[in-house]
């Protein structure tokens, strides 16, 4: 675990995000290097774009600019999956989502497997069971900024216009 790197983040003045983001980069099962590389690049979109939610405002065409520009794409996920930001379906759709679904899912056990207990009795194929389990219902969730369980009508009415 890199937690040296999260201290001297943190000695420097740096965001409380990057420093939880250190954190979290430091129990992933890569190498320093790649550690080092994503927590360079959150510091790069944060070093010019400080205010998340200002950030989130701006064009899809801008946003996926920045992501590429500096990498932080990974950084963006982890905010996504951590709740830091809600992201909207057009930035979602527009990128590849990486690990973004499966970090999600990690974090939400419960819904996944409450998602794959009804496609089990309708009897979905394990492709379709993992892609809605997964992708579809971590796209819904995400984009409401809620669980599973709080997601109601207008929710579903909201993504269904947003995908139109």
């Amino acid at each position: 675990m890199s937690a040296p790197a999260a201290d001297t983040l943190r000695r420097q003045g740096a965001p409380d995000l990057l420093v939880a983001y250190a954190h979290a980069v430091a129990a992933l099962p890569i190498g320093p290097d790649g550690r080092r590389i994503r927590r360079n690049a959150a510091g790069r979109l944060l070093a010019a774009h400080p205010q998340l939610a200002a950030w989130m405002r701006r064009p899809t065409p801008a946003r996926l600019a920045d992501l590429k520009r500096t990498g932080a794409w990974p950084f963006r996920s982890w905010c996504f999956a951590e709740g830091h930001l809600m992201p909207d379906l057009d930035l979602l759709l527009a990128k590849t989502p990486g690990d973004l679904y499966r970090q999600w899912a990690g974090r939400h056990p419960g819904d996944v497997q409450q998602i794959t207990e009804v496609a089990q009795q309708f009897g979905w194929s394990a492709n379709w069971t993992r892609d809605v389990s997964r992708g579809g219902l971590a796209l819904i969730c995400l984009t409401a900024g809620k669980a599973l369980s709080q997601l109601g009508d207008g929710d579903f009415a909201a993504f269904a216009q947003a995908l139109a």
